[in-house]
């Protein structure tokens, strides 16, 4: 069975890399959104099993903003999409 794991990520970069290795399994896919005004998407791990969304479908969420909001909703469609199109 496969599992796909949903991370939205606003900071802490280093800690990222301490849960994507924890999740480390050829049976587990991570799915990244990183937040469009964070800039630390080229410290991430890079494995087969962990999928960054590429810059142009970032959008500004998570800290200083609403969590319920807009930019937070948007990420986590585009989050689901980029799953779906890895099925």
């Amino acid at each position: 069975m496969r599992i796909a794991i949903l991370i939205q990520c606003h900071k802490n970069p280093k800690q990222i890399n301490l849960l994507l290795e924890r999740l480390n399994h050829p049976d587990i896919d991570c799915y990244l959104h990183i937040d469009k005004k964070a800039d630390f998407a080229d410290k991430i791990i890079h494995r087969e099993n962990v999928f960054v969304l590429p810059d142009e479908q970032r959008v500004f969420g998570g800290m200083g903003t609403d969590f319920a909001g807009y930019g937070n909703a948007k990420s986590s469609e585009y989050s689901c999409c980029l799953y779906k199109g890895r099925l």
